[in-house]
């Protein structure tokens, strides 16, 4: 009964893309300690929902101190994908993955909710109008993830700067002084290029969403403590329609 209840679950929650997110067990740790991760998708941030199929996985690698380590040794459980990586040295590590693009099809009341969701463009809206009652929404979307780890009394700014997801969002303030009430900005890249007047998104309690500038960066005022989720969603449309999704993790003090 427990296996068909979890088929159940996986098969809701392929209805549409929900966010992913890669979240460390603790944001600090000593060198010389291993720390477990957890992968997860779900509409209910930071509570683990659904596993991802460690088969999905087209790049999963820890940049520290310049050093870059490809990350092994998944496992499935319930209701996350997780890993353990021991940390040798002090520094600010920054962990990625990202996932093999996948095939959805949504119908027209999803395609609403999921442009609710993900803060859709005025012109991605109306494109859809145009096409909706006559073409089915076919996507093909991809997944990438980010997060970080402070390591020891490790003290660098490597979290500025880019690993080459194809979507990605960059902070430009320290991660690790995220604190309520303060400015945090992160910057939003396609292809190492910044994506301007873009809605990028964030989870504390609830769901807001603030535009990139000319350069591609976004502010946000820091509302609430706690495991803070980052997202954005490239969508476009070609013959079929494509996005890109991408997170990004920190712990507000």
């Amino acid at each position: 009964m427990r296996l068909v209840s979890l088929l159940v679950l996986l098969l809701a929650a392929s209805a549409a893309p929900h966010e992913t997110w890669l979240m460390p067990a603790e944001f600090y740790l000593s060198a010389g300690c291993s720390m477990r991760f957890d992968v997860s998708s779900g509409m209910d941030f930071p509570n683990v929902e659904f596993p991802i199929d460690p088969s999905r996985i087209s790049e999963a690698t820890c940049r520290i101190n310049g050093k870059k380590t490809t990350l092994d040794n998944f496992s499935v459980s319930e209701r996350s994908l997780t890993f353990l990586h021991e940390f040798s040295e002090n520094g600010v590590a920054t962990i990625w993955l990202q996932l093999k693009p996948r095939q959805i099809t949504l119908s027209d009341d999803d395609v609403e909710h999921y442009f609710t969701e993900i803060g859709a463009t005025e012109e991605i809206r109306a494109l859809w109008m145009r096409q909706r009652g006559r073409k089915p929404w076919y996507e093909t979307y991809t997944k990438c993830m980010k997060t970080f780890v402070k390591v020891g009394d490790g003290q660098d700014s490597s979290w500025v700067l880019p690993v080459g997801l194809e979507l990605e969002l960059v902070p430009q303030d320290d991660p690790f002084k995220a604190v309520v009430g303060k400015d945090f900005s992160v910057r939003l890249l396609f292809k190492g290029e910044p994506l301007k007047g873009f809605p990028v998104g964030i989870i504390c309690l609830r769901r807001e969403f603030v535009h990139t500038d000319s350069n591609g960066v976004a502010r946000f005022k820091l509302k609430c403590p706690g495991k803070t989720l980052f997202f954005a969603v490239y969508l476009r449309s070609a013959e079929n329609w494509q996005s890109t999704f991408t997170t990004m993790t920190i712990d507000v003090k």
